[in-house]
């Protein structure tokens, strides 16, 4: 029997997350889904590739043997698949959060105008890497900087912080706020694609109350139940408002960099003409 590349995925997301669960919430799958795919890659394989006993999970010996190739099918996939792309002239571009903010209508307006062979392809995937390291896009505009070697990235605007309140929390009349201002605040993550963390406020408040959830919908709906206050970047204000919940301006927080992230190996050729237009944009 053949092995997909489903298989494939799904077994590197449990290796590299450390279980089920982590992976199942990365891939948006459930889990006994996620774990009915591995099940079938080891029958199709006739080995165990996956220790479920251990925490966190890892691979067996025919696991680890595996894993390089797998790898390396994933890898050849992504560049199959990006070639074909660029031959027929799409660049797909992806984001988690609010894309390049206000100014992504812009950026790819001026790219196609520049390049009438390219079509740009927006695709929201709630991942860390919006689809950019499992060969979903060609190019991915995120706000956290890319933690594998194999990704590359370059800055290509900056975001001022906001705090996002309970229209009914007393800090939300305010037009501004400090950091100390919500220290003590439960606060709510996106811990799949999120900008924020305890260590905004400093190694002292490290064990705060952290509420997490999984995406923008979810993390808007918490904060205007008043499970926590939640720290932003201004376009989520314009992009997701949201009829009970304030945004007030955070003063004295570092901003953000926008990124554009790319694989540094199979890149779109497009890819370097996408980064220059956007950066052209951002400093008008």
């Amino acid at each position: 029997m053949e092995v997909e590349i489903r298989h494939v995925r799904a077994f590197l997301a449990v290796v590299d997350d450390g279980g089920f669960t982590a992976a199942a919430a990365r891939l948006r799958v459930t889990q006994p889904a996620l774990s009915r795919t591995v099940a079938e890659l080891e029958r199709r394989l006739g080995e165990r590739l996956v220790d479920r006993a251990r925490r966190p999970v890892q691979p067996t010996a025919a696991g680890a043997a595996f894993l390089l190739q797998a790898r390396r099918l994933l890898s050849v996939h992504r560049e199959t698949v990006q070639a074909l792309d660029a031959d027929v002239g799409v660049l797909r571009v992806g984001f988690a959060w609010n894309a390049a903010g206000e100014r992504t209508t812009a950026m790819i307006r001026r790219f196609e105008a520049e390049h009438l062979d390219t079509r740009v392809v927006l695709r929201r995937i709630d991942t860390a890497t919006a689809g950019v390291e499992d060969g979903r896009c060609h190019i991915a505009l995120v706000r956290t900087p890319p933690g594998s070697p194999r990704l590359d990235c370059a800055v290509i605007g900056r975001e001022s912080r906001v705090v996002a309140l309970a229209v009914g929390h007393p800090l939300a009349g305010r037009t501004s706020l400090g950091l100390d201002d919500v220290r003590d605040e439960p606060l709510l993550v996106n811990s799949v694609a999120g900008t924020t963390s305890p260590r905004l406020w400093g190694t002292a408040y490290a064990d705060r109350t952290v509420v997490e959830v999984r995406n923008t919908a979810e993390w808007m709906h918490a904060v205007a139940l008043g499970r926590g206050i939640g720290v932003t970047v201004t376009s989520t204000a314009a992009f997701h408002a949201h009829p009970e919940v304030r945004f007030v301006p955070l003063r004295d927080a570092p901003p953000l960099d926008v990124l554009a992230i790319w694989p540094c190996r199979g890149t779109h050729p497009r890819t370097a003409d996408f980064v220059a237009a956007a950066q052209a944009v951002a400093a008008r």
